[in-house]
């Protein structure tokens, strides 16, 4: 059999791919490795961690040095102690028993926000004036009064952008916009803990959604697992009835400089189209009361009104530390009977 290189793939940290926003700074690194050529094995590798990508070759957080060892999972950092924010790219080198080398491709992780007071947001909740003023619109109609909520700001960079990240949770269900575009893929986020004790938050890279100019950020807020039907229960709340939300974007601009948008009461809310979205109880949606461009700026909300901050919950922001839900396949019909 010919031989083929050799090659470094499939690098993970804590098991993600690129992850953002991680909750630890020592987090485990590990990857796999290929190669054609039958009982090929590691024999030594190198770990290259650095604050940008272009200073890999000379790395300023953490160089492994070489380590005689064929373990490729659970490979804990060892560098400089990260902070709140840090973003760190990482490469590994190896060498097999049969005298090859190979390099991976750059990957990274960033951290999180660590600490309580890296937390600037305010918990938000729609004005209650929101379903009674749907309640009465719609008095002697169908339609009933509607759960999930959205919520909306404007705003305007006014620098060069470098980076921008959103942290997000909810006590719910939460599905962030911007610009009219999805944060992100994910969805059920966050996903279900014991809200009582921990709440978990997601971090998203949105650089490619935001731009100069008048910007908008918009979400949506359902009851989840908080507020929704869970299990064999009859009745709604286990956790709570007030679904509240929060979310944190963060501007860095290319001179060094950072902006903050963060949920509080200039926010504006407003029903929407989906009227209930529950796991057990199915979703209703009713197309004739979209808001057509809500998520994007130069929105008029004259009609919609502002969000009630609320206390901050008694339980800790966490990192959701696992794979987000996505949506990996779509099926289409061949037919419908």
């Amino acid at each position: 059999m010919p031989d083929t290189d050799l090659n470094v793939l499939h690098l993970r940290c804590e098991y993600l791919s690129n992850p953002e926003g991680i909750g630890i700074t020592r987090p485990r690194l590990s990857w796999r490795i290929s190669s054609e050529k039958p009982g090929t094995r590691q024999t030594e590798y190198r770990i290259q961690v650095a604050s940008t990508v272009d200073q890999l070759h000379e790395p300023d957080l953490w160089d492994s040095s070489w380590v005689s060892s064929s373990q490729t999972t659970h490979i804990h950092y060892a560098g400089q102690e990260l902070i709140s924010r840090s973003r760190a790219w990482w490469q590994v080198t190896v060498q097999d028993n049969h005298g090859n080398t190979s390099q991976s491709e750059p990957a990274y992780w960033s951290v999180g926000l660590l600490q309580a007071s890296d937390w600037v947001a305010s918990w938000i909740t729609a004005h209650p004036d929101v379903y009674t003023r749907d309640a009465e619109a719609n008095a002697g109609d169908s339609i009933q009064c509607a759960t999930p909520v959205q919520f909306r700001r404007e705003f305007k960079v006014e620098k060069p952008i470098e980076r921008a990240v959103l942290y997000a949770s909810a006590q719910g269900l939460f599905a962030f916009q911007l610009n009219g575009h999805r944060a992100s893929e994910d969805i059920f986020a966050p996903e279900w803990t014991d809200y009582r004790c921990r709440i978990q938050y997601r971090a998203y890279d949105v650089t490619d959604l935001i731009k100069e100019g008048p910007n908008a950020l918009a979400a949506y807020l359902g009851d989840g697992w908080y507020s929704g039907y869970v299990g064999w229960q009859e009745s709604r709340g286990r956790y709570g009835l007030q679904n509240s939300l929060i979310g944190q974007l963060e501007v860095i601009h290319t001179d060094g400089s950072r902006e903050t948008v963060s949920t509080n009461s200039t926010w504006r809310c407003n029903t929407g189209p989906i009227l209930k979205s529950d796991f057990m109880m199915g979703e209703t949606h009713d197309a004739r009361r979209e808001h057509s461009g809500w998520d994007c700026a130069d929105f008029v909300d004259t009609d919609w009104l502002p969000s009630i901050r609320v206390k901050a919950p008694d339980a800790r922001l966490v990192w959701q530390a696992s794979e987000p839900v996505r949506i990996v396949e779509e099926l289409t019909p061949v037919s419908i009977d």
